[in-house]
């Protein structure tokens, strides 16, 4: 469940008021009329234990006073299923600064939380001591990172990236790469494969088809197609984390069917997969429990 209240136009408070209701409350059934504590009820409304409410123009929102925007992050705070997003304008290096560092003296959250991000790898997640952000979000604005804002209970994370696709959200919150197996390790590659060494083989190359779809040089059907998309940043991110999804999942599914432990297709039956020296590299569900510990348990 994604929310877009859009705070671009609210010039005043009533505005303010009108666009929560229009975008989030009467859908709902109900009719705020601009008690915070009436709004911190709504908030408990959706029956979506966990949801996303993004607010565009926050920044630039003249509706809002200081006070009305530490309120509300105050109440955001006490719902930890609200993951709230705060999209910057576009604007130059210098705006943009200014509108972080505004946004983050309104959030006044327990915790600070810096995501960073180099293409689809995720190079870093570290806390921040609070006095440490605003030096923080100067220094990485002018190393050329872009930066975002986004809140999830008493913690508020910044995402800082370079360069494309932009990190969709959900990867960000769990401190992910956009495309599982970038890190996969072949464990004793000298020695006959086994049942571990072939789950991660199969995670690498995953990670390798996935990777040559943004590559520009890249000759295949599917990266001819993905450049056809001509996606944004943003839509590029958010389809790239789809897409490992799918295959992972897809993955998992081929590697559980061949021990025998999953149906494909609708038929389920018993195989032996044996490496080059004749050994059965799954005797007694090594390669489903593989599967699992390289695919499932890593992801958030």
């Amino acid at each position: 469940m994604h929310i877009i209240i859009d705070l671009t136009d609210a010039h005043t408070f009533p505005t303010v008021v009108r666009t929560f209701n229009q975008a989030f409350i009467a859908p709902l059934g109900g009719e705020w009329h601009g008690s915070w504590d009436a709004l911190n009820d709504y908030l408990s409304w959706p029956e979506a234990e966990h949801y996303t409410l993004e607010f565009r123009g926050w920044h630039t929102c003249q509706g809002l006073t200081t006070d009305d925007r530490v309120m509300l992050a105050s109440i955001l705070a006490d719902h930890p299923g609200i993951r709230a997003l705060f999209p910057l304008p576009e604007s130059d290096a210098a705006e943009q600064s200014a509108s972080l560092q505004r946004w983050a003296a309104d959030m006044r959250p327990l915790r600070w939380r810096l995501v960073e991000y180099s293409g689809v790898e995720c190079l870093a997640a570290s806390d921040l001591q609070a006095h440490e952000v605003d030096a923080r979000i100067r220094a990485l604005i002018d190393q050329g990172f872009h930066l975002a804002g986004a809140r999830q209970g008493q913690t508020a994370v910044l995402r800082a990236h370079e360069g494309t696709p932009v990190p969709p959200w959900l990867s960000v919150f769990a401190e992910r790469d956009l495309i599982g197996g970038l890190d996969a390790e072949h464990q004793n590659e000298d020695g006959p494969m086994d049942a571990e060494r072939l789950v991660s083989c199969w995670q690498t190359e995953k990670a390798a088809q996935l990777l040559g779809l943004l590559k520009q040089d890249s000759s295949g059907l599917a990266a001819a197609q993905w450049r056809a998309l001509n996606l944004s940043g943003e839509q590029a991110g958010q389809v790239l984390a789809v897409l490992d999804q799918v295959c992972t999942d897809l993955l998992y599914t081929l590697l559980l069917s061949l021990d025998g432990a999953a149906a494909a297709g609708g038929e389920q039956h018993t195989f032996e997969v044996r490496n080059e020296q004749g050994q059965n590299l799954s005797p007694c569900g090594e390669l489903e429990a593989a599967a699992y510990a390289l695919l499932m348990e890593r992801q958030p």
